[in-house]
Order: structure tokens, then sequence, then C-alpha cells
């Protein structure tokens, strides 16, 4: 037997069919050196092609998409009804952006005017809405009521309390459709019909990059 054959079997590869063969190999890998068998081994083993190991699919991959979704699941809190400060209206969905920001931009203008203490994030009321439009409460909560007048359009009054579901969406507020589709699925699932629902918004928008953003979403259940 040739001196790579007998290298092969000390290795484990192969053995020989014959029985005396085999023997004979048995003594020769037993009078070599064992750092001799274990140099070759390693440096003389067989070449094994390995098949490329899936890609896994990421948060960044088409097919992520096409994972199905967690259920989502919400915590029951308690809101402690709190004075704010608001404006309504109603306004076209392709035009909220410019209608929320000219709202909350008139309650901050008096809660600077007037000195007040704010007590909490901005919140929108989606009062009524159906495809094309909404009704909004645009409110900031403040510590205490002023005693001085508003401006017009703005008011002073409750806001929101009482128990509600607590849904947290992190990300872009494009996101924001696919999350009510899933607490649609939720409250289907539990036997709940929405009355009301809140948006707070945590994060300062002009500071914050669109995937880090929070937005908790009170639902009030029926």
């Amino acid at each position: 037997m040739r001196g790579r054959e007998i290298i092969r079997v000390a290795c484990g590869w192969t053995w020989p069919g014959d029985i005396e063969a085999m023997m004979a190999v048995v003594s020769i890998i037993l009078s070599l050196p064992a750092l001799f068998i274990a140099a070759h081994c390693a440096f003389a083993a067989p070449s094994v092609s390995l098949a490329p190991s899936p890609t896994p699919i990421g948060l960044d991959s088409p097919d992520a998409a096409a994972l199905p979704k967690p259920p989502i699941v919400p915590e029951t809190v308690q809101l402690q009804p709190r004075p704010v400060l608001f404006v309504t209206g109603e306004s076209k969905w392709d035009d909220a952006e410019e209608k929320l920001g000219s709202a909350f931009h008139a309650v901050y203008g008096e809660i600077g005017r007037l000195n007040l203490r704010t007590s909490g994030v901005p919140m929108v009321e989606y009062t009524d809405s159906d495809d094309e439009k909404f009704s909004y409460k645009a409110m900031v909560p403040i510590e205490a009521k002023p005693t001085e007048d508003l401006a017009d359009e703005v008011r002073v009054g409750a806001g929101p309390a009482g128990k509600v579901l607590k849904f947290v969406h992190q990300g872009s507020f494009d996101g924001l459709e696919q999350v009510y589709n899933r607490i649609d699925d939720y409250l289907a699932a539990n036997h709940l019909t929405m009355k009301r629902v809140v948006e707070e918004y945590q994060t300062d928008r002009a500071k914050t990059p669109p995937e880090k953003r929070i937005t908790n979403i009170y639902v009030f259940t029926e």
C-alpha cells in the first residue's frame, strides 16, 4: 500500500476492504509518530465542496415584507384627566400634515404667549373619519388652565381620560396604516369596537429620524 493510502486510513478517510491489508496498515500506522500523522491529516485532507448556506431574511430583504406579522398586543392603561389647550378642525388626508402643523403652531403660540407650562406631549384625537377626510382635536396638555383670554381658534378643556388600550408604534408615520390594520384585527378577535382613538407623539418629529419616532395609540373601546 502506498504512503498516501496509509495516511488516508490513518486520518479516517477510508479503509481497505481486505482484512490482511487492513491489519498491515494498522501495524504501519502504530509505528508512525503521532505528529507526523497529525500534520498530514491537516494538510492532505481531501477537499470538500460545501453548498452555500441560505441567506437569512433580514429586515431589508425584499422577502421580509412577506413574513407574517406577530399579533399586536396592547397594554391596558388608565389615562388621567389633564387640562389641555386645543384646536379642532377638519382636513383631507392629503392635507393632514399641513393642517395639524398649523393647529399645533397655534396652540404652542398661545402657550408661549401666556407663559404656560406643558405637562405632556402633543396629541391628536380623531373624532370622525372616512376615506377622504377626518375631523381632529389637536391638543397639548398644560399644568393649569390659563386665566387670560385665548386666541379665537385656541380653546381650553379636558384631555382624554379613562381606561384605554395602549398600542405603541416605532417608525415613520407612513407605517401607521399597517398598525391600524393590526389593531382592527386585534379588536375583531377580542369582540371589541373602537369608539375613539388618540395618538400621542412621544418624539419631536423635527429632531427624530423617521425610523426612531415613537407614537402611542390610545384606543377607547366598547
